[in-house]
C-alpha cells in the first residue's frame, strides 16, 4: 500500500491517477489543504497551489476511484471553514489536523475550540503536533 502526500497540481493528480489506475485498490492520497483562502495559501505556502486546484485534485481522485485523505497541517488560521467543507465531501477517508511548528509567527489557534468542535468526528484525526499545542495552551 502507498500513501502520496501532495499540494496536489492538478495535471499532475491527472497524470498519476492515469499512469496509477491499475494499482488505486492500494494507492491513497493525502492532499494538503489548511485554508480556503488563496491569500492565506500563498503567504504560508508561496507558488503553491491555489484552493481550486486542490479541490479540483480532491474531485478528481474520488471521481478516479482513488481513496483521498486530507492533511490540514498545518491548519493555517482559526476559521475551520476548510475543515466543514471537507467534511461535505462524503468519500473523503481522514481528515488529519495538526500546528505548525518552528515558526515564531504562526497562525493563532483555538486549539481547545477547535477540539472541541470536531472531537466527536470519526473522520476526524489529531496530529501530534496539534495535540502538543493544545497541551501548552491551558
Amino acid at each position: 500500500e502507498v500513501l502520496i502526500v501532495s499540494k496536489p497540481c492538478f495535471y499532475v493528480i491527472q497524470q498519476l491517477c492515469h499512469d496509477l489506475n491499475n494499482y488505486k485498490n492500494r494507492i491513497e492520497f493525502r492532499f494538503t489543504i489548511g485554508s480556503d483562502k488563496d491569500k492565506v495559501l500563498k503567504y504560508w505556502e508561496p507558488n503553491a497551489p491555489s484552493i481550486e486546484e486542490r479541490l479540483n485534485s480532491v474531485v478528481f481522485a474520488l471521481q478516479n476511484g482513488f481513496k483521498v485523505s486530507i492533511s490540514c497541517e498545518p491548519l493555517l488560521e482559526n476559521d475551520t471553514h476548510i475543515v466543514d467543507m471537507l467534511l461535505a465531501i462524503d468519500a473523503i477517508q481522514e481528515i488529519w489536523i495538526g500546528a505548525m511548528n518552528y515558526v515564531k509567527d504562526k497562525p493563532k489557534l483555538d486549539f481547545h475550540g477547535i477540539y472541541a468542535q470536531y472531537k466527536e468526528n470519526p473522520k476526524i484525526k489529531w496530529k501530534n503536533s496539534f495535540l502538543d499545542q493544545m497541551a501548552k495552551v491551558k
